[in-house]
C-alpha cells in the first residue's frame, strides 16, 4: 500500500516533469489567469503534498537570510518564502504577477509590519536597488531563456554591493525546462554576479547561491541529496 510519502514523491515527479509547459509557462496574461485560479489552492497542492516542497525551502531560508537583511522575493507567490524569513529580515518585498496569489500572502503576513507587497511582471519591476537578499523560489522555469537572462540583469542591478541571489529550483534530471548548473552558473556570472554555489537538496530541489561582491569568479557546487524530509516536518 502507497505511503503518503510515497503519494507526495509520485505528486512531485509529475509537477516537475511537466513545470514550464503548462498553459502558464511564457505568457504573462495566461499565467496570471492560471495563478488567480488556483491561489487558494496553491498552498495545499503544491508546498504541502510535493515532497519536501517546504522543508528545501525552509533550509533554504533558514541557512542565507541573516538577521537585519533587506529581501526582495520575486515571484512571491503566497508569500511562502516572506512568512519563514519575517522573523530575521529587516524589510521583505515581495512582486508576483497574480492578485490571487498575493491575497494569500496577505492572509500570511497580515501582522508583518516590515512586509510590502507588490503586483507587477517580474520583467517591469518597479523599484531602485538597496537588498541584501533577492530570493526566489520555482518562478525561472516559466520564463524564456531570454527573459530569464533580462529578468536576472535586472535583477542584479537592485542588489546591495555584497548582497546575493537566493533561487529555488528543481534538479534537471527531471525536466529539460529545468537550468542545469552550467546554466545556472552562465546565467549568473553574465549579469555580474561573482561567486555561485549550487546544492541539491531532498532529491528534487537545487540551491543557487551568487554574490555580488568583488573577487575572482569562483564556482562551487555542494551536495545536499541526503537531506531526507518528514512528514511532520513543518514551518
Amino acid at each position: 500500500m502507497l505511503t503518503l510519502s510515497d503519494l507526495k514523491h509520485i505528486w512531485g515527479r509529475v509537477v516537475f516533469r511537466y513545470a514550464g509547459r503548462n498553459i502558464s509557462a511564457g505568457n504573462a496574461t495566461r499565467s496570471r489567469r492560471f495563478y488567480n485560479l488556483i491561489g487558494k489552492l496553491y498552498d495545499w497542492l503544491y508546498a504541502d503534498h510535493i515532497y519536501g516542497y517546504r522543508q528545501a525551502a525552509l533550509y533554504m531560508m533558514d541557512r542565507y537570510i541573516e538577521s537585519g537583511d533587506s529581501v526582495l522575493d520575486i515571484g512571491c507567490g503566497t508569500g511562502l518564502l516572506m512568512e519563514m524569513a519575517q522573523d530575521r529580515a529587516r524589510m521583505m518585498v515581495g512582486v508576483d504577477l497574480s492578485l490571487g496569489m498575493l491575497k494569500q500572502a496577505r492572509n500570511k503576513l497580515n501582522h508583518c509590519e516590515q512586509a510590502y507587497l507588490i503586483a507587477s511582471d517580474c520583467r517591469m519591476l518597479p523599484l531602485r536597488g538597496g537588498f541584501d537578499k533577492i530570493v526566489s523560489s520555482f518562478m525561472f522555469v516559466i520564463l524564456s531563456q531570454d527573459d530569464q537572462k533580462k529578468v536576472v540583469n535586472n535583477l542584479a542591478s537592485l542588489l546591495n554591493e555584497n548582497g546575493s541571489f537566493v533561487f529555488l529550483s528543481a534538479r534537471d534530471e527531471f525536466s529539460p525546462e529545468w537550468l542545469t548548473n552550467d546554466q545556472w552558473r552562465s546565467l549568473c556570472l553574465q549579469a555580474g554576479m561573482a561567486k555561485v554555489e549550487i546544492q541539491d537538496v531532498y532529491d528534487y530541489y537545487r540551491i543557487v547561491v551568487a554574490q555580488k561582491c568583488v573577487i575572482p569568479h569562483v564556482v562551487e557546487e555542494k551536495s545536499g541529496k541526503n537531506l531526507v524530509a518528514s512528514d511532520s516536518d513543518h514551518t
